[in-house]
């Protein structure tokens, strides 16, 4: 099955966000039963659990569930394209974080989802002096010194693990934005 394109997840992984629906489930949606699956997150009042990645990609599931596959965050400029947010909300599946998933920007838009990423996963790709690291909930003052979380403890970064990194980049500047959480 050929997975619709998402602006905000790199074409390489969005195999990531869907699973084989191995019981023939049919999408709450629309009711057709597709091989692939999304169940991942979705903020809605109904409790809905399958959705097919054309339900997503198109905003059907969105509007007809009143949903949204990320939850809100405070940092969000006032600025941000509504088109944006809208794209984001509604017609892009939610990676799997350990906590609230949250995407960085940059540029006035949303960065793209490029994979998860440890520390040894940013040195492969060369990109360990080139990242800017997320501020949203990693800002730490100690000592009366402001640092961010993420950067001082990057080296315990793992792919699959208790402290992951999200790996994002920018669609404008192509500048790589690296987010993490833990379990």
């Amino acid at each position: 099955m050929e997975l619709p394109k998402f602006k905000y997840i790199n074409d390489n992984i969005r195999d990531k966000f869907f699973e084989h629906n191995i019981n023939d489930l049919a999408c709450e949606c629309c009711g057709i039963v597709s091989p692939l699956v999304y169940t991942g997150m979705f903020y809605a009042e109904e409790n809905v659990e399958i959705l097919c990645p054309e339900c997503v990609s198109n905003g059907k599931a969105a509007e007809k569930f009143c949903g949204e596959f990320y939850d809100y965050w405070s940092d969000i400029p006032k600025t941000m394209p509504k088109e944006s947010l809208h794209e984001l909300q509604h017609k892009t599946p939610s990676y799997r974080g350990q906590q609230q998933e949250y995407v960085p920007h940059c540029c006035n838009d949303f960065c793209k989802f490029i994979d998860y990423v440890g520390w040894r996963d940013i040195q492969k790709r060369g990109l360990e002096n080139n990242l800017v690291f997320c501020c949203y909930n990693n800002k730490i003052i100690e000592n009366d010194k402001k640092y961010n979380f993420i950067e001082a403890n990057k080296e315990k970064l793992r792919k699959k693990g208790d402290f992951r990194g999200y790996l994002f980049q920018c669609l404008h500047c192509n500048s790589y934005h690296l987010h993490a959480d833990m379990a």
